[in-house]
């Protein structure tokens, strides 16, 4: 179950960072609650909200997939077990913030959703799930064993690819580059192969990387992370380039007819989409993702990647990088 914290103020920001929770600004509510596709546990500062606990528990626990927790930061609140009577699953009083506002808690209060709240579903991979453009996804429950060749299915589609290409060619000369390509494919090949992904298009810089879409959690957001984190370690003790390799990676999930080899004739909004991310919107040596698969990322590394903005009508997550 996903836990997400909301508040404005700096002070109870201060409290959640020490408690290594990952705080929201209230502008992001509705944007992050839209994310939610299985049931998640919502604390919100009243003392940022702009309206009564009671239009907060309308206006925010009444909604899908939401178990809404309180944070009074403001010591507003006069009778906390009215709030519990109206569906909030939690309340953390102005005096009880620095001891009670943990992970622990937290982790008591999912396990009396599960077992104690009649309107806890548990999510389904099987659930008929959508994307934003409306597409619905077509699961592949055992992977690629499931995957017939010239049928449609769901996919995560990983773009990579090395930046200052041009530059490259000049400073390395074209037989030492290609053997320098040649071990940077081997290492991604080799993180890819672990997550279940394919290399399904590569050229000498990079290339498509498909992982078939259970329906749940997705593999291939794991997959880049690791790829991102070890490549410092891949440019110290494999790579044959000199200097550290600079690359990109855009994550995207959707529908296509998968081919064994696509040489162009596979054509794929989904393809399209993270082409135009990872070529004409991503900045050199950065991750990103769309919304669509951002769903999907493991709930541990979500809050490593910060909300950019809108690209062709999405929007667009991009990770925050290691400071060496």
């Amino acid at each position: 179950m996903e836990i997400l914290f909301f508040t404005d103020s700096p002070d109870v920001r201060k409290m959640m960072m020490k408690n290594r929770l990952n705080p929201h600004g209230m502008s992001e509510l509705r944007s992050k609650l839209n994310l939610l596709n299985e049931p998640g546990l919502v604390y919100v500062d009243a003392g940022s909200w702009r309206g009564t606990p009671e239009t907060l528990i309308t206006s925010v626990g009444k909604g899908k997939f939401v178990f809404l927790g309180i944070i009074d930061s403001g010591g507003m609140i006069k009778n906390p077990m009215a709030l519990m009577h109206k569906g909030c699953v939690d309340y953390i009083g102005q005096k009880e913030l620095a001891s009670e506002l943990t992970k622990s808690r937290c982790s008591k209060v999912v396990s009396y959703i599960k077992r104690y709240r009649s309107d806890f579903e548990a999510p389904s991979p099987l659930v008929k799930k959508k994307s934003t453009n409306g597409d619905d996804y077509i699961p592949v429950t055992r992977g690629w064993q499931d995957v017939i060749l010239n049928k449609k299915y769901t996919f995560a589609i990983m773009f990579i690819e090395v930046d200052d290409r041009e530059e490259m060619e000049k400073r390395y000369g074209t037989k030492n580059l290609r053997n320098a390509l040649l071990v940077f494919r081997k290492y991604i090949g080799k993180n890819v192969a672990a997550f279940g992904g394919k290399m399904w298009i590569w050229s000498q810089y990079g290339g498509i990387i498909l992982f078939p879409f259970s329906g749940a959690e997705s593999s291939a957001v794991m997959c880049a992370f690791r790829i991102v984190m070890y490549k410092f370690l891949h440019d110290v003790e494999e790579s044959h380039f000199p200097n550290f390799i600079s690359f990109r990676i855009a994550g995207h999930i959707g529908n296509l007819v998968y081919q064994e080899k696509n040489k162009g004739e596979v054509v794929s909004d989904s393809i399209n989409t993270v082409f135009h991310l990872g070529q004409e919107f991503a900045e050199p040596g950065y991750f990103y993702l769309t919304e669509d698969i951002f769903r999907y990322a493991p709930v541990g590394i979500k809050r490593y990647f910060r909300e950019l903005g809108q690209y062709e009508g999405r929007s667009v997550y991009r990770m925050r990088m290691p400071i060496l």
